[in-house]
């Protein structure tokens, strides 16, 4: 039977396929050989003496609850060997499963599981944005983000911070399935992990996604009150005593990139004196904090409307806005949170793209003025530069601020100094850069009418 002729036309030319297997095969050997030069951060780890002032915290804090201690009491934090738990009291629910585990493989579940969500987050990060060989390009972005000094931190000291980013991706595609309600249950586990992901619940109220705010607000409570039964509510009371100090011991911190590290470092520059806070300093972020979060409401309500109404893909641009928010407005954002701008960073380039195209088809159309498309071609050009020096950014060896600013004092040559501000620059790069890319790419699209992916 011959084959028709019209589905001919709709056929991948041979060499395209050629092409797209090739680019599979070379991203697959690319990937081993990366991940295979660096597994020494990971593999082998010696877990019995793993990290215990993080988040593995709390698997003592979960053991202290069967005996029924207040961990934040000074005879629990004598008993944990710290001077503060520096957690939520949500946190260490869920360790209560793991309680009667040697501390070893409670480290190790920890950290593994860090590892074991890196590529189900940037497969499913692809394929939701239809870019082309979804598992070949989680793939690499599994080994380049493995590659780094900021992960192997994050393994290393046993955080949350890419459990947290994956409980994102899964509101994010809830939320563009319509549903709403899986979507703030994954919100407010999240809540549960860190207070930030709270922010999120603006977007939610913003966005008029009554049933995310709503089930967000319950699964945290619901986790808030299993942990106030066991600890009483003073436990509430002594962590929010107990992180006054901790948060003005560590705000001026070069590790900080929050906007709290970011106005203190501006107010008290490290090369002249040790940043700490002040009154001048939490009234700027405060200020800047609302003005910013205002503004993210009001560019896009647009896309929260036409994302109830007519395309749900709409929320895309908003949800990475809020996102880089929550983690940017947190009075503390370290290296390892780096893990939540990466499903940002996949949204801004996915809209760039389809930006630059529609304009490009547009003018072709003779349905735009040049000027426009040359516009939007310098628009675009600027920001894929603005990324890459982000991703430049995200590979940074993140102690080397430490290292150039005591070279400057030792040596004060205004090479050493300037290098110095600028690798504390990168600190702050994928926060302030991303945020800056979503106003724009919001603010471009809602002028040009472009609404859809």
């Amino acid at each position: 039977m011959r084959s028709c002729p019209v589905n001919n036309r709709f056929k991948v030319p041979i060499m395209v396929r050629i092409l797209y297997w090739l680019f599979v095969f070379f991203s697959f050997v690319f990937c081993i050989e990366l991940i295979r030069r660096n597994l020494s951060p990971y593999f082998p780890h010696d877990w019995p003496n793993a990290h215990e002032n993080d988040i593995l915290t709390n698997w003592k804090v979960a053991r202290l609850s069967k005996l029924g201690i207040n961990p934040y009491t000074s005879t629990g934090l004598a008993m944990l060997g710290q001077g503060q738990v520096g957690q939520p009291p949500t946190m260490s629910f869920w360790y209560l499963p793991f309680v009667d585990l040697p501390k070893a493989a409670a480290a190790e579940i920890s950290s593994l599981s860090l590892l074991a969500l890196l590529f189900p987050h940037y497969y499913l990060c692809a394929k939701e944005l239809r870019w082309p060989a979804p598992i070949a390009i989680g793939a690499i972005a599994t080994s380049l983000v493995i590659s780094t000094d900021w992960l192997a931190y994050h393994y290393n000291v046993i955080q949350c911070s890419e459990q947290i980013a994956f409980l994102y991706l899964l509101a994010w595609m809830f939320l563009r399935r319509g549903k709403d309600a899986t979507a703030g249950i994954c919100i407010g586990v999240a809540m549960t992990l860190k207070l930030f992901p709270g922010l999120m619940l603006i977007m939610l109220f913003a966005g008029r996604r009554w049933r995310g705010v709503a089930t967000a607000t319950l699964t945290y409570a619901v986790v808030a009150i299993t942990m106030t039964l066991k600890f009483g509510f003073s436990a509430w009371l002594l962590f929010l005593e107990q992180e006054k100090p901790v948060t003005e011991g560590w705000l001026g911190s070069l590790q900080n990139s929050s906007l709290s590290g970011l106005v203190a470092q501006i107010l008290f520059p490290v090369c002249e004196v040790d940043p700490h806070p002040s009154k001048t300093g939490s009234m700027i972020t405060a200020i800047v904090s609302v003005i910013l979060v205002a503004a993210a409401i009001w560019f896009s309500r647009h896309n929260f409307r036409r994302a109830r109404q007519v395309d749900r893909r709409a929320i895309d641009l908003p949800f990475a806005l809020f996102v880089t928010l929550s983690v940017f407005l947190n009075p503390f954002a370290w290296e390892h949170y780096y893990a939540m701008v990466m499903q940002p960073l996949f949204i801004l380039t996915t809209l760039l793209w389809h930006t630059f195209r529609a304009t490009l088809r547009r003018w072709s159309d003779r349905a735009c003025t040049t000027v426009s498309f040359v516009y939007t071609s310098l628009f675009t050009a600027v920001s894929v530069a603005t990324l890459a020096f982000v991703l430049i950014a995200l590979s940074r060896d993140i102690w080397s601020n430490y290292r150039h600013i005591e070279v400057w004092k030792r040596a004060p040559l205004s090479v050493f100094h300037w290098h110095f501000h600028y690798i504390q620059i990168q600190n702050f790069a994928p926060w302030v850069a991303s945020l800056m890319l979503c106003f724009a790419l919001q603010a471009r699209r809602n002028r040009t009418g472009l609404t859809t992916t």
